[in-house]
């Protein structure tokens, strides 16, 4: 048997979205408990002050919008009464804990209660007071004590966690230790410093938590920026590691929270994930998707399966378009021209940080960038769309100012200003393990506001070496890589030691669908966006005016793994389909595998389906050197009408393969993970499996 408890929760503030989030309630006494009772979704939990939306929406505009409605009248709003079943055993005096969580498929880590009331049937009253800072849940799941009143008012705490852990990986020391970085937001408190982070390590098939070494960062005396009322932090902190098994690092930050990642042996190599367009174009898109964010949960699911050790993000890591629209859609209204750019960089300046905050601290996605280290390189969304091919003007320039400043210090995670002071990258020679850079920041120019770039870096992991570059700092209509640049990665590749395989990360994928037939068929139809369906054609790699730098990419990657006989694999994205492209040397047998892998948010682009005819079955060209060289993009999605194309929102796992016995051989298992259709079960609770598709690089 079973009695009915009223239950009323009170919002009170959140620095997460629970759009679409299953939220779950129980009762926990001493010795028995409720069953978890999903709440509904209100509609004031996304559109009030006290809820933080993804948009860039501050309180203020909220209530100008809406001064109709008083704070008090929109708190009411914010709350939520329902009942609750309980065991006739539970008494409210035997009642301990509260726990709200989430279903296996959805995360609400973040969201704060103000209080929850709990009437008994004889009206007797106990009260759960929220926390201040969300340093209460613990992977998804928030539990509070009983208390027998409602608390007033809680004193500000020094510092408000608004964004982060976001982990970086920054190489290895000279004695092998894993280098890492955690990134963290805070919003107020002007001068105080921050605690140290606290790790620990273990060995992951240790049947007990027996602790290798334990040990603190570095208290931060000063946040490396600053934006309006935020704060952007970044720990910095060492790994020791063992020659044959993989550890496991848990961190805690001074809030209370607690993290842990995987750090592969001396003698393995790495499992990674490549994933790229996080993100979407327009507002309208935000507000309108649904289950965006469902492939970062089926990445936690392959990670919690078996661990991912590192993150490769390829491009649009957020999308800008918004900020870009907007600012410009106010300029407009100003009356402003092109030529009036003061203030321009600062307002963009802060609107860029207000993004990174608010797109990665959604929830999924800040679960997964807590848990497994970082590489990042930036392409055009990053900015603004297709940035580089379209013409700026000073008013876009000074834009691009803004968002190059928080790609360093979001994605690059602020390494450039720490090299600028180090003697040795300050030279192009090749330091493995640790982040070299094409271009090294000047002391004189250490502040991100003035670092120009360009941004390519080359890392590595043991013997598998990561090269990124930045097509977007000096690409023009003509020009995706500056002739420096392209002697710089030239000599840089040369001097490489110690290598088993290469991943070349770049934006736009060098082999791709051919975009003449959709441009043709933009032309003869009513179509709006033929100037957007153009700029992204010139954009991409098989543009005439890019065909020269194309073939040079190509010579290049055949060129290096013939010298050193070395697995080349280029990993790309930013295309919103996933494929796989194959470049075939005529004289020899070598081939440099083309992985595509994109979006894990954004959805296909329009009139995608015109690609699937548009690229023929293989191209063939003279290439000096290698006489007649094939491209083709291969079958990959074994299950769909077309087979080239993966169109869905998707990403891709790496992991290393291994002979039978136990020795390092050098190839990949490239294992994409497509969005299933449907996402959900008929009670929209369970999570449907993804559809798998799997290929060795040879």
């Amino acid at each position: 048997m079973t009695k009915k408890w009223k239950v009323t929760i009170t919002t009170k503030h959140c620095v997460y979205s629970v759009k679409d989030a299953q939220i779950y309630i129980r009762l926990i006494g001493q010795t028995e408990s409720t069953t978890p009772i999903k709440l509904k979704s209100k509609y004031s939990w996304e559109n009030d002050p006290l809820f933080r939306l993804w948009e860039r929406d501050p309180v203020e505009t909220y209530f100008t919008r809406n001064g109709s409605k008083t704070k008090k009248k929109m708190e009411e709003e914010g709350k939520q009464t329902f009942e609750i079943g309980v065991p006739d055993s539970l008494t409210i005096d035997k009642l301990e804990k509260l726990e709200i969580g989430h279903d296996l498929s959805r995360f609400v880590d973040g969201w704060l209660i103000g209080t929850v009331t709990v009437q008994d049937t004889r009206g007797a009253v106990v009260y759960f007071n929220g926390p201040k800072t969300f340093g209460y849940w613990q992977r998804g799941v928030m539990t509070i004590n009983v208390e027998s009143f409602l608390k007033g008012e809680e004193k500000d705490i020094p510092h408000s966690f608004v964004m982060g852990p976001v982990l970086g990986f920054r190489g290895t020391s000279e004695i092998g230790d894993y280098q890492l970085s955690a990134l963290v937001v805070t919003e107020g408190a002007e001068t105080t410093s921050l605690e140290p982070l606290e790790f620990q390590v273990f060995p992951t098939t240790a049947t007990t938590a027996e602790v290798i070494t334990h040990g603190f960062s570095s208290r931060l005396p000063r946040p490396i920026a600053v934006s309006d009322n935020y704060r952007l932090w970044r720990y910095d902190w060492d790994v020791p590691r063992d020659k044959h098994q993989d550890y496991a690092c848990r961190y805690t930050l001074p809030d209370g929270r607690t993290f842990s990642c995987f750090i592969p042996a001396k003698f393995t190599r790495p499992r990674f994930a490549l994933a790229c367009c996080s993100g979407f174009e327009l507002q309208e898109e935000i507000r309108e998707a649904k289950d965006s964010n469902v492939m970062w949960v089926h990445m936690r699911n392959a990670h919690e399966s078996k661990p991912i050790h590192l993150l490769v993000m390829g491009g649009n890591q957020v999308y800008a378009d918004p900020v870009v629209i907007e600012m410009c859609r106010e300029r407009k209204k100003k009356g402003l021209d092109d030529s009036q750019i003061s203030g321009v960089y600062e307002e963009a300046r802060s609107r860029y940080f207000e993004l990174y905050v608010s797109r990665w601290r959604q929830p999924e996605m800040a679960f997964m960038l807590s848990r497994i280290p970082t590489v990042m390189m930036w392409d055009d969304h990053d900015i603004f769309d297709s940035w580089g091919t379209v013409k700026a003007n000073p008013v876009l320039e000074e834009i691009y100012r803004a968002s190059r400043e928080m790609f360093i210090l979001f994605q690059l995670k602020g390494f450039r200003r720490s090299s600028a002071t180090d003697s040795y990258s300050m030279t192009i020679g090749i330091r493995p393990n640790h982040i070299t850079w094409l271009h090294p920041p000047t002391v004189e120019l250490c502040d991100e506001c003035y670092d120009s770039g360009p941004f390519s870096y080359i890392l590595s992991v043991e013997t598998v070496w990561f090269l990124f570059l930045d097509l977007r700092s000096e690409r023009n209509l003509d020009q995706l890589l500056g002739d420096t640049s392209w002697r710089e990665v030239t000599g840089m590749l040369d001097v490489i030691q110690n290598i088993s395989h290469l991943f070349v990360i770049i934006g736009k994928p060098p082999i791709f669908g051919d975009y003449t037939a959709i441009l043709s068929a933009s032309k003869k139809s009513p179509l709006k966006d033929h100037k957007h369906l153009y700029d992204n054609y010139a954009d991409h790699w098989s543009s005439p005016n890019h065909d020269f730098e194309q073939k040079k990419l190509f010579k290049l990657l055949l060129d290096y793994s013939r010298t050193k006989h070395v697995k080349v694999t280029v990993l790309s994205g930013n295309v919103n389909c996933g494929c796989w492209g194959e470049l075939r040397s005529g004289k020899e047998d070598i081939t440099v595998d083309m992985v595509t892998s994109s979006g894990i948010v954004n959805h296909a682009p329009p009139a995608v389906q015109l690609l699937f005819e548009s690229f023929p079955e293989r191209q063939s060209f003279f290439l000096p050197g290698h006489g007649e060289v094939t491209v083709r993009v291969d079958e990959i999605a074994e299950d769909q009408r077309n087979k080239k194309y993966i169109v869905a929102n998707n990403f891709v796992l790496l992991t290393p393969r291994s002979t039978l016995a136990g020795t390092n051989e050098g190839t990949y298992e490239v294992t994409f993970v497509k969005r299933p259709n449907p996402v959900f079960d008929k009670n929209h609770e369970l999570l449907k499996d993804p559809r798998i598709y799997t290929r060795i690089i040879r």
